[in-house]
């Protein structure tokens, strides 16, 4: 019975660090933020895009109306 209670304590605690990090993470983040006057800079280099972004005309989408 102690070992059972000793892995969900395990457990909590794993899951209470993964939160702490990502607090962390988020205020890491607004620092960086803050020291650049608020302005987020965009990474492009890992953006590929294969087709530009357009919007789907009304025309284009077929729907069947219901029986």
């Amino acid at each position: 019975m102690k070992q059972k209670n000793l892995s969900h304590l395990e457990g909590f605690l794993d899951m209470l660090l993964i939160q702490v990090e990502n607090v962390d993470f988020r205020f890491d983040k607004m620092e960086t933020l803050k020291s650049n006057n608020w302005t987020e800079e965009m990474d492009t280099a890992n953006v590929s895009c294969k087709h530009p972004l357009t919007r789907v005309s009304k025309k284009s989408k077929k729907f069947k109306k219901p029986a």
